[in-house]
């Protein structure tokens, strides 16, 4: 019998203790009160794209244009459109983080070979992306730094030593939890054969509204993503696209999100290391990856929903190297992180006094 009539999630990667900024609700208000009603140009509307662009040269220290930008419906929606793209020019095989993020496990575009690699470290993620760049061709590699689920990052110099000299095999870069990067400055590369893919969810609040965007240097595979794009959703929604226009233009916001869901990571750590409870101490991200030792991840999961009112997540969900661990969102309220890890460490002690 749950304790409580409240269920604290703690599973999913949503950004509930962040505020969307009040100039990004102003902006889709002027939306609505103008009344529109059309679809979107084929690669998004110009204003965002402009917008976008000035992002990445200012954030990145980079040269790019806006040719080379596509406004997508979501992050996960834009690596869909890059994986289908590259089975489409006779890529078989991809490769995803172990652990990663779920839905990598299911980018089953026409009999695509999906095959993890460790990213349990830093340094074991680019020696595994080295090994697998270096002995294989016409393949696809997803890079998520900082990784989610345990905020594993690459640091400056393995990322400057990925070798791009092989034109057959490509990179998808999922950058959505950059504005998340505790231990090192986020970093992004610029070639053709890299398919950097953002979404708004996280940075700013907006994972309600499904938008996002991929940076690419070769103007022609973007403009055939957009075809593809066009194809399947005709185009990304207007007030989605408003929002992320105003949401860019609230710069302070970044840097408040980012400050917050640190100070709770580093809440969370200290509250549940005082109990017993080893935590992994995240590069980036929003998550805390707890190894339950000699735990049952799934009666630990089921005990925490069924007796204590806290969702989390089973770390085997995303992989083979997830068992053994859980993950929990420290981006929720301030109230709800705390009263959720209370009620973590009584399931956990629910076990240990057993």
């Amino acid at each position: 019998m749950i304790h409580t009539n409240r269920i604290i999630r703690m599973d999913f990667g949503e950004p509930k203790g962040l505020s969307i900024s009040r100039n990004t609700l102003s902006c889709a208000a002027h939306y609505l009160l103008e009344g529109k009603n059309e679809y979107s140009p084929l690669k998004g509307e110009g204003y965002l794209l402009e917008k976008i662009n000035s992002f990445i040269n200012e954030y990145y220290s980079i040269n790019t244009n806006k040719e080379e930008v596509l406004v997508t419906n979501g992050g996960l929606f834009g690596i869909q459109l890059v994986v289908e793209y590259l089975r489409n020019k006779g890529i078989s095989k991809i490769y995803i983080p172990n652990p990663g993020f779920p839905p990598y496990q299911h980018l089953n575009v026409d009999q695509l070979n999906i095959i993890p690699y460790q990213a349990t470290s830093s340094d074991i993620m680019f020696k595994e992306i080295n090994r697998i760049n270096n002995s294989e061709d016409g393949i696809v590699i997803i890079i998520t730094s900082p990784n989610n689920p345990n905020g594993v990052m690459l640091n400056p110099v393995s990322f400057n030593k990925i070798d791009l000299s092989k034109k057959n095999n490509f990179f998808i870069l999922d950058n959505s939890f950059h504005n998340y990067s505790y231990k090192y400055q986020p970093r992004i590369i610029h070639d053709d054969n890299v398919f950097n893919v953002f979404s708004f969810s996280k940075s700013h609040a907006l994972a309600a509204y499904r938008i996002g965007f991929i940076l690419n240097k070769n103007v022609n595979h973007i403009n055939d993503l957009a075809k593809i794009q066009w194809n399947k959703t005709l185009s990304v929604s207007g007030i989605s696209q408003m929002m992320a226009y105003g949401a860019l233009d609230s710069k302070n916001d970044l840097i408040e999100n980012n400050e917050k869901v640190k100070s709770q990571i580093k809440y969370a750590e200290k509250f549940l290391n005082s109990k017993g409870i080893v935590t992994n101490n995240p590069d980036g991200g929003f998550f805390l990856w707890l190894n339950t030792n000699d735990i049952d991840t799934r009666q630990l999961s089921e005990i925490a929903y069924e007796k204590y009112g806290i969702s989390i997540m089973e770390g085997r969900h995303f992989g083979s190297e997830g068992v053994n661990y859980i993950r929990i969102n420290c981006a929720l309220d301030k109230e709800s992180l705390e009263e959720g890890l209370k009620r973590l460490v009584d399931a956990f002690n629910y076990f240990y006094e057993r």
